[in-house]
């Protein structure tokens, strides 16, 4: 069975919350006080990544892995993937959308 550190899990959750509220605020930073708000709370970041890093260095510990440098190959393999994958979604996309406005350009300057 998985042992939780609830502390950690509060810690990354209050860290998740935060960073939504920093991507809220980024739409309104001519404000002095949200801009300052908004530029105290990037710490929460550096919190996120340093609750994740604890914990997959108390798993490496643990010995749940048995190829720490395979597991991380695997899972930058998968996220590589997903990546190429919606770059060449959006690639297309953009090349669609491109021919779409020149079309509806040109016939409307025949």
């Amino acid at each position: 069975m998985k042992t939780r550190y609830y502390p950690i899990d509060f810690l990354k959750a209050i860290s998740i919350l935060v960073i939504i509220v920093l991507h809220y605020l980024s739409y309104s930073l001519s404000d002095k006080f949200l801009f300052n708000l908004w530029n105290w709370l990037h710490f929460v970041v550096t919190a996120f990544v340093f609750a994740a890093g604890y914990l997959f260095a108390d798993q490496v510990n643990a010995k749940k892995f048995s190829n720490p440098l395979g597991y991380l190959k695997k899972k930058v393999v998968k996220v590589d993937i997903a990546v190429l994958l919606f770059s060449c979604f959006k690639v297309c996309l953009n090349i669609s959308c491109s021919v779409l406005v020149f079309w509806y350009w040109f016939a409307k300057n025949i």
